[in-house]
């Protein structure tokens, strides 16, 4: 009888801290890795530099617009609360690849 109502205990305990998830609980966690800059790898986009401020594109001019880049650098930017600039474009070795740098800096005070 002592183990009947000790293993209906043990049950009952176990059932309870199994339970579902409280409402609160977030159900995903959240990664730090930025998908948008793992979507650009590819054979006509790099991602060649990431610095706190900065961020630079290796393209093939041929498949892939600057607005493109421009667009993902942007969302770069707002992220930390900043201005888009474009510093930088040159040529790269790799033939029709081209280098386009781009720069976050804080957005001016307007003082009324």
């Amino acid at each position: 009888m002592k183990r009947l109502l000790l293993t209906a205990l043990v049950l009952a305990a176990s059932a309870c801290v199994s339970g579902a998830p409280r409402d609160k609980t977030p159900l995903m966690l959240e990664t730090a890795v930025n998908s948008d800059l793992l979507i650009l790898q590819t054979e006509d986009i790099r991602v060649a530099e990431v610095r706190a401020k900065r961020i630079a594109y290796e393209y093939n001019d041929a498949n892939v617009r600057l607005t493109q880049m421009e667009d993902h650098a942007r969302r770069f930017c707002e992220g930390q609360g900043r201005d888009l600039i474009l510093v930088d474009m040159r040529l790269t070795k790799r033939d029709g690849f081209r280098r386009a740098t781009f720069e976050c800096r804080d957005r001016p005070v307007l003082i009324p």
